[in-house]
């Protein structure tokens, strides 16, 4: 009898787990953003279930909301409603160049070749082999020299070189470049494949960039998800959502390639990188795509 009430419990549950909605999100596409938000949004009145709206993100979200996250929208979670944090390929490039060539993260630190074979040999994966396997799909000895070659970039990629290296060392056309081959190869293929996986589902597909186009624009697209979602946008959840908005002080930390800079040298800066991009590269894929997803560049 005790197993056959255990066994309920479990499909109970399940069926319930699956009915959980999805918040996906991408490299540079408002990932810290939308943690932020959710973590203290569902630590208030009237998701508040305990938890401290302070905590740090990873390991405290998924038990303070009623959601599931995909921080790298894999689709391997299952849910009947989803919303998609996209972004415009264009932007995203500029914003994973200065992510990058600033080296944001460890892998861009590592020399690349040496480290993946060491990588090769384990039979056990470290998390900081799985994130650079993750981050440079093929990655092969010589591979970004034939990279390079074909991008017209006249350039050797050394043995010892970090990915962060390499883009310090190029004028910022070659480092767009380069990066463009990235984020087509990982970002921009998942943003593709996170839209087609969850098409049939009750999707809403929100743009970073309109949360960061002005205050007016990034409360209503706000009010927007929260509205998909059933979550009640309380004066007291908007109050909270103001404070990392378009100029306040917390929200340079979402805007491009982290730099410490005003909104306003940002946005000029952000526009004069645009410039600096080949849409037509890799048989015009990136403007493809900019048309597809709709998403305003900057």
């Amino acid at each position: 009898m005790r197993q056959w009430v255990f066994l309920g419990i479990l499909i109970v549950y399940s069926s319930m787990s699956t009915s959980e909605p999805i918040i996906c999100t991408h490299h540079k596409t408002g990932t810290t953003l939308a943690g932020t938000v959710f973590r203290r949004a569902c630590a208030m009145a009237p998701f508040n279930l305990g938890c401290d709206p302070n905590a740090p993100e990873k390991g405290t979200i998924e038990k303070c909301c009623p959601y599931k996250f995909d921080w790298q929208c894999s689709g391997k979670l299952q849910g009947d409603t989803v919303v998609h944090f996209a972004r415009n390929p264009v932007n995203e490039i500029v914003s994973a160049y200065h992510f990058h060539k600033a080296a944001k993260e460890s892998w861009t630190k590592f020399p690349l070749i040496p480290y993946l074979k060491k990588c090769g040999q384990q039979q056990k994966f470290r998390l900081s082999c799985r994130k650079l396997f993750s981050q440079i799909p093929r990655l092969r000895e010589n591979e970004y020299d034939r990279v390079l070659h074909k991008l017209g970039i006249k350039a050797t990629f050394r043995p010892q070189e970090s990915y962060s290296g390499m883009l310090q060392k190029l004028s910022i056309k070659d480092g767009l470049a380069l990066q463009m081959y990235v984020s087509t190869s990982i970002t921009h293929r998942d943003m593709k494949k996170a839209r087609s996986d969850y098409s049939q589902k009750s999707f809403k597909e929100v743009c970073l960039e309109d949360f960061m186009r002005n205050a007016e624009s990034y409360r209503k697209t706000w009010t927007q998800v929260f509205g998909f979602l059933k979550l009640p946008a309380t004066s007291n959840i908007m109050e909270m959502v103001d404070k990392h908005g378009p100029g306040a002080k917390k929200m340079t930390h979402y805007k491009m390639g982290h730099m410490d800079r005003t909104a306003s040298d940002k946005k000029a800066s952000m526009k004069r990188y645009v410039r600096e991009i080949d849409k037509e590269l890799f048989n015009g894929s990136v403007a493809a795509f900019e048309e597809e997803l709709g998403c305003p560049e900057s």
